[in-house]
């Protein structure tokens, strides 16, 4: 009786020791996970940041944007009438920015994605 006594003692510390291991190697899953995606939020709220800038940026010229296009219309229209007395030269390509996605395409590949929660 002694000897089973000892037996399911000595298995039950294991089934203890085993437990608290499994518990831990969770607690530091998540503190690994929970970093993974403050690390990708961060980096991902910096581009749209970025990208907003880049918007705000080209909105803000909009208005120029579209005055030149009215006098290159207005141009065109003078062309069909006939050749232009003087051709002009300020006629250009207005300023343009790439949006970024490689953080985000970086927090994708890296299914970091997944552990981002609702919009905080």
């Amino acid at each position: 009786m002694a000897g089973a006594r000892e037996f399911l003692k000595e298995i039950g510390t294991i089934v203890i020791g085993v437990l608290i291991a499994l518990g831990a190697e969770q607690v530091a899953v998540s503190l690994r996970d929970r970093h993974a995606a403050a690390e990708a939020r961060a980096a991902v709220y910096t581009e749209i940041r970025l990208n907003l800038s880049y918007m705000q940026g080209r909105m803000a010229t909009q208005a120029c944007i579209e005055r030149q296009l009215d006098e290159i219309g207005a141009l065109l229209v003078k062309a069909g009438e006939g050749p232009l007395t003087a051709r002009p030269s300020w006629i250009g390509q207005p300023s343009s920015w790439l949006i970024a996605a490689q953080r985000w395409q970086a927090a994708t590949g890296s299914r970091r994605v997944s552990l981002l929660e609702g919009v905080e």
